[in-house]
């Protein structure tokens, strides 16, 4: 399956579960989807950002990072609801780039703003989540899905 092909197939598959298309998304990111939840009393605004990975070197990494971050900061919501950022870096092969789902994460815990990495290798077909705190599951099952389509 190649890039296009995944971002179409998990954009379908965000779609169905109530994400929806973030209007005028940064040029960083090739899809940006979000979605609110509510459960008893609190509130949860999560994004996931999509882009491809191949090239990007380690500070280019953290800035598309920091950019989410900065749009999660944006999202209006009342202190302490958590706001929370996925940044999806999409690898033809995933050689090596272990590292960004340990580093490149941002986060402001008095504001309760959060932002994580994951890869995807659609060489391999696997989904690469963050380890540890917060715990984010939210659209993992959607990628998931597209990678076993393809």
């Amino acid at each position: 399956m190649d890039y296009q092909d995944f971002l179409e197939r998990v954009s379908s598959s965000l779609l169905k579960r109530g994400w929806r298309p973030i209007e005028g998304r940064p040029e960083e990111f090739d899809l940006v989807v979000s979605r609110e939840d509510i459960t008893a009393l609190v509130r949860t605004k999560r994004m996931i950002c999509f882009l491809r990975g191949n090239h990007l070197s380690r500070d280019e990494v953290h800035r598309v990072v920091e950019r989410a971050h900065g749009l999660v900061d944006e999202m209006a919501m009342p202190p302490l609801f958590q706001r929370i950022a996925i940044v999806v870096f999409v690898f033809e092969k995933a050689n090596g780039v272990e590292w960004i789902v340990e580093e490149a994460r941002k986060r402001d815990i008095l504001r309760s703003n959060y932002t994580v990495s994951w890869i995807v290798d659609l060489t391999k077909g696997v989904l690469r989540r963050h380890k540890g705190l917060p715990l984010i599951r939210s659209g993992e099952g959607e990628i998931n899905e597209a990678l076993r389509l393809g």
